[in-house]
């Protein structure tokens, strides 16, 4: 250490340079570190900013074009649709309008999955109308809180918008909901609605789309109403149901543009808002919270990474100056050890000079803002997925800017071959039954699974949606090549998921297109196809252009076949019956599948009118709700399937019709019975009387007795006679002859020789004996 000390006395001028040198290498340092560190923290935040203004601007356009098309729909649909004019202004219906206005209210919900139910209420008519149950008297309802809120004073003759949280039962069910009720009603009055259309909203599927993360933090977002009322809202700072007087609030409404960010504080923490005001009817504001650190988070890492790395290079600087002499005899990369070892940086670095050991730590302190990059990139398969479903829906209006938009997500441009593949699960019905949802969530994604894998084949393959028992992909070949094998590899598929899961799927494939204008004409192709399963039956492989021609013949109902079944119903001649059911299912099958289900389901409403009508059977015993019919029908795979329902619905009509004959029956012998025992000294009963009083024929009277007692209707008379006539005989001492007399018989002589085939012994034998008897 002394020649050290003595060498830096000797050379001062030296040491004074380098520490000059040292110092300014470390101010230029910090100073570009700063510089770096604000340049790239400026950026990042504005990139942040605008991310977070897209991304809600995005949620925005969905939800209000998922609305729009509801209130244009519902629109139309109140004004103009037959059934629902029915429906709102009528008096009175029939049955078959009662389903005509429900299956009209259950179609009507396909317009948007935002849809939860709809409803009408008649108050002329007493009748409210629900997608989800059967006509009920408007006192009966299940949805009391919309009742009431039709009886109150509000706006009418104009549609109204109405948030609610309901919680009702339903055919033994609770259901929690909430909604929003888009109410469409007309009045004489202003008082109270006389009719209206109320389309329940569902928060929750509104609330998925809101739920959608912004790259980088963790997003709240809220739909608020202009007076401040929370419409819908995910995880939020605020807990209250309106921010009316919350301070960000009242700057969104101060804002005189239509859009816009700021930073605010909220109970004591500070947030980046994004708000956004809606253009359409609802003028509803969509607002953005992000807790700003959590925005600035990786900023902050990089600002911590810089400070980090600049305090390295300083104290290395400082090292550097301090023991410069003893530099002179030990390499630099001993220094460079000592700091890795001390933790500085990390374990496995190993730089060779000073150069290298720069370039690592800037390549360290990048590789946290090349992530940033990645979050961005975070969220587009859920956008692929979605823009495909909204195309297949005809929900995208496409031109050169959504083209580019859609390539840049990953669907393939326009090419010669791209085409949909709809797969269902054969007997959904039954795996509904043994299995849970979420078992069924993991069938489908094994299905999906297999597809992907067996078509890696074809340069694109995409799961466009999974729900129920179909799953839908769109098949494609971007650089044009023909789709060849593809009737071979499905039929894989199929193979592979009757080997793995144990179970059938039917796979019906769409036409080729090649432009993604068509994606909906190939969807709905692959659609009608699977619908072939009706009559092709279970595991087929249905191609668009080898669909069996269906509804080429004029859609006439066959009322003569159903006159035909219902008379071999009332008969209870099961084989006319069966007969008569694959004569009507062959008349109709021509017909397209909607015409099918329609025809299957009036008949079966036919039938159930019978058995309850005429047949007088008790509609509990049949268990077929007359709303479910047409779905019940629909959820069968095949006409086979189908004619299962018509027989065992069959059985179940007989059987009760059977049991109640027998209970009739039983009732009336024993009331016969007990007429006997009563009357039995009458000389002039007799089974031609018991038959005139039930109004039967004495032969049907003498079967019914016989099959319930067992012994013919003359052997119980005669019995109740000569049982009164012992009692007689042996408690009193009036003359046999009038005891004969008093037991029903008028010709003394036949009640003496009677007697005696009865018991064995001549009438006065048996009292003697049973006198003697009471003596001893």
């Amino acid at each position: 250490m002394r020649p050290f000390i003595h060498f830096m006395k000797k050379n001062k001028t030296l040491v004074r340079m380098l520490l000059i040198l040292t110092t300014s290498c470390a101010i230029l340092l910090s100073s570009l570190s700063a510089f770096l560190y604000k340049q790239y923290s400026e950026r990042s935040i504005r990139d942040a900013y605008g991310i977070s203004a897209e991304q809600l601007e995005q949620t925005y356009r969905l939800i209000e074009a998922q609305l729009t098309n509801v209130y244009n729909y519902y629109s139309r649909f109140f004004t103009s649709n037959s059934h629902v004019f029915n429906a709102l202004y009528a008096d009175q219906f029939n049955a078959e309008e009662m389903y005509e206005i429900n299956k009209t209210l259950k179609d009507s919900m396909q317009v948007s999955p935002l849809v939860s139910s709809v409803y009408i209420v008649n108050r002329n008519a007493d009748a409210a109308f629900s997608s989800g149950a059967t006509v009920r008297t408007i006192g009966n309802f299940y949805d009391t809180d919309i009742v009431e809120y039709l009886k109150m004073s509000h706006e009418i003759n104009h549609p109204v918008f109405i948030p609610r949280d309901v919680r009702y039962r339903i055919y033994d069910k609770w259901e929690e909901h909430g909604f929003i009720s888009v109410l469409f009603s007309e009045s004489a009055n202003t008082a109270a609605a006389d009719s209206a259309l109320i389309i329940n909203i569902s928060q929750d599927k509104i609330r998925e789309m809101l739920a959608i993360k912004s790259p980088g933090a963790y997003t709240q977002k809220m739909i608020v109403d202009t007076k401040g009322a929370i419409v819908i809202q995910t995880d939020s700072p605020v807990h209250e149901k309106s921010i009316t007087n919350e301070a960000f609030f009242r700057s969104i409404q101060a804002d005189a543009a239509a859009s816009g960010y700021f930073t605010e504080d909220i109970q004591g923490k500070k947030y980046f808002i994004t708000h956004l005001e809606s253009s359409s009817i609802l003028g509803w504001f969509f607002i953005s919270i992000m807790e700003y650190e959590q925005l600035v988070a990786g900023i902050s890492q990089l600002r911590d990474a810089v400070f980090m790395i600049t305090g390295i290079f300083i104290l290395l600087s400082a090292i550097v100056s301090l023991f410069f002499i003893r530099s002179l005899y030990k390499p630099v990369h001993r220094l460079i050890h000592k700091v890795k070892s001390a933790g500085k940086l990390g374990a496995d670095s190993s730089p060779a000079s000073e150069f290298e050991f720069l370039r690592d730590a800037f390549d360290h302190l990048t590789a946290n803002i090349s992530g940033l990059n990645h979050i961005v990139n975070a969220y587009k398969p859920a956008k692929k997925k979605e823009l495909l479903e909204r195309l297949i829906r005809d929900e995208v209006y496409l031109n050169k800017n959504t083209e580019e938009e859609l390539q840049a997500i990953g669907i393939p441009p326009d090419s010669l071959h791209n085409l949909i593949v709809m797969i269902r699960i054969d007997d959904y019905g039954a795996l509904i039954e043994r299995c849970s949802l979420r078992d069924i969530a993991l069938y489908r994604f094994a299905i999906s699974n297999i597809t992907k894998e067996l078509m890696r084949e074809w340069e694109f393959v995409e799961e466009i949606e999974s729900k129920g028992n179909e799953i839908t992909f769109l098949f494609g070949s971007i650089d044009g090549r023909p789709l060849t094998m593809l009737k071979e590899t499905l039929r894989s598929v199929q193979d592979e998921v009757e080997k793995n899961l144990k179970m059938s799927i039917t796979v019906a494939i769409g036409s080729v297109f090649s432009q993604l204008s068509e994606i909906r004409k190939s969807y709905y192709g692959a659609l009608n196809a699977s619908n072939c399963r009706i009559r092709l039956g279970r595991g087929a492989l249905i191609d668009q252009s080898s669909v069996p021609e269906n509804g080429t013949e004029p859609y006439v109902y066959p009322h003569d076949l159903e006159k035909r079944l219902l008379n071999s119903l009332k008969l209870e001649e099961e084989d006319k019956y069966n007969r008569s059911l694959d004569a009507f299912v062959q008349s109709v099958s021509p017909f397209t599948y909607d015409e099918v289900i329609l025809s299957l389901t009036q008949l079966a409403l036919a039938v159930v009118k019978t058995a309850t009508g005429e047949m007088q059977v008790d509609p509990e015993r049949l268990g077929v709700q007359r709303s479910h019919i047409s779905k019940q029908l629909a959820d069968r795979d095949t006409l086979e399937e189908i004619k299962l329902w018509y027989h065992q619905l069959y059985k179940a009509i007989v059987q009760a019709v059977n049991e109640r004959k027998d209970s009739k029956q039983d009732d009336m012998v024993r009331q016969l019975v007990d007429y006997i025992s009563v009357h039995y000294h009458d000389p002039n009963l007799s089974v031609e009387s018991l038959a005139d009083q039930v109004h039967l024929s004495p032969n049907h009277l003498r079967l019914i007795f016989k099959k319930q007692l067992g012994k013919s209707l003359s052997e119980h008379i005669t019995d109740i006679r000569f049982i009164q006539a012992m009692r007689l005989l042996r408690e009193s001492d009036e003359r046999i002859k009038n005891i004969a007399e008093k037991v029903g018989f008028a010709n003394t002589g036949y009640f003496y020789t009677s007697f005696k085939k009865y018991t064995g012994v001549s009438a006065a034998q048996y009292r003697d004996d049973h006198k003697a008897g009471t003596s001893s």
